[in-house]
């Protein structure tokens, strides 16, 4: 065993041999580092852990001082101002940008969504998607359909804004309340027509106003709810005779009150969406493409730019429609003629485009 003089005497003898070579021994001793280099090493650490503390006050100070100046709540910049990395701060910095630009715009749409504008815009668009030659449902799904959500550079709205649940929400609402209010104007605008014997040129301007191009599609269209009004009250009739009759006989059978003997003016639009469907159905179940189309050119006016059915030949049925119109509602000067040949404004396009939905 080694006594301690003895290890400490080849302690001696490994070091100036080392540095006489100037290489490490090889018996496997280190030198030692003196006191005085580990009190200077411990003070360094300790003065560079005393400058980061002061350091990080300053940014704490400096970022409570940039709170007041900007008019920031207390502590706003407290996390920000702990960031030491350059790359992290400029991340963290272009995230608040983003998102003070989204509270902005989202600021825009709720003052547009409040304004005058909005709403002339959208009852504009509502009126075009309304009566649109090739719409396959006046009720139902129709809310979905028009919804501004599928085109909104149409409606002036940016695609962020139905990204927020409120804001998409209140132009949901909208949208269902103006196209309840624009049914019952068409309804009513449609009855006063027959009343008061206005041929079809009349009928359609006074649905779609001084603006929009009306084709000879939309004429066809507007004859075919004619006809479902003048068929419609007859229905109502038939239907208040029944329920006088089931009266009389004085039964409470529910199944003798069914809802087809319940119509009354209120279910005129369900009425239409009803014969609609009913054709549409017995066309794509009659088999052939030949026989479907026959059966939806007896029925519906669609428009050649409809990606849903794209009818391409003549629709007879429908003509003959149209003059029966024509001759039992017969202008003044007998010449009429639809004042444009296609849709050309290209957002009327687009709207319409997006109507057929069976």
């Amino acid at each position: 065993m080694l006594s301690e003089g003895n290890l400490s005497q080849q302690q001696n003898e490994a070091n100036s041999q080392s540095q006489a070579t100037g290489k490490s021994s090889d018996t496997g001793f280190c030198p030692i580092t003196s006191w005085d280099d580990l009190d200077d090493e411990h003070s360094q650490s300790l003065s560079s852990s005393v400058e980061d503390q002061e350091e990080v006050k300053c940014h704490h100070l400096f970022a409570d001082q940039v709170c007041k100046d900007k008019g920031l709540p207390e502590g706003s910049l407290a996390m920000f101002s702990e960031l030491e990395d350059p790359k992290l701060m400029m991340i963290s910095l272009m995230g608040t940008l983003i998102a003070s630009s989204e509270a902005q715009q989202q600021a825009k749409v709720h003052e547009y969504i409040g304004s005058q504008d909005y709403e002339s815009v959208m009852k504009d668009h509502l009126q075009i998607c309304l009566t649109a030659p090739n719409l396959t449902a006046y009720v139902s799904g129709l809310a979905d359909q028009a919804c501004a959500k599928h085109h909104p550079s149409i409606f002036n709205l940016p695609s962020s804004a139905f990204q927020n649940a409120e804001l998409s929400n209140k132009i949901g609402v909208f949208i269902k309340e103006n196209l309840t209010m624009q049914w019952s104007i068409m309804k009513q605008k449609i009855s006063n027509s027959i009343t008061n014997k206005a041929n079809i040129s009349v009928l359609a301007r006074l649905l779609m106003g001084p603006g929009p191009e009306i084709t000879k599609a939309h004429w066809v269209r507007f004859t075919f709810l004619h006809s479902c009004f003048i068929n419609f009250q007859m229905v109502i009739e038939e239907s208040k005779a029944v329920r006088e009759a089931v009266g009389d006989e004085g039964t409470n059978d529910e199944e003798q009150l069914d809802t087809e003997h319940t119509w009354n003016m209120t279910n005129f639009w369900k009425y239409v969406d009803c014969l609609m469907q009913e054709i549409i159905k017995e066309a794509h179940n009659e088999g052939t493409p030949a026989e479907c189309q026959r059966f939806i050119n007896m029925f519906a006016p669609f428009s050649p730019q409809s990606c849903h059915l794209q009818l391409k030949c003549p629709n007879r049925c429908y003509h003959n429609a149209l003059k029966s119109d024509l001759l039992q509602f017969p202008a003044e000067d007998d010449i009429l003629a639809p004042p444009f040949e296609h849709v050309m404004i290209e957002w009327h396009k687009v709207l319409q485009g997006t109507m057929a939905c069976a």
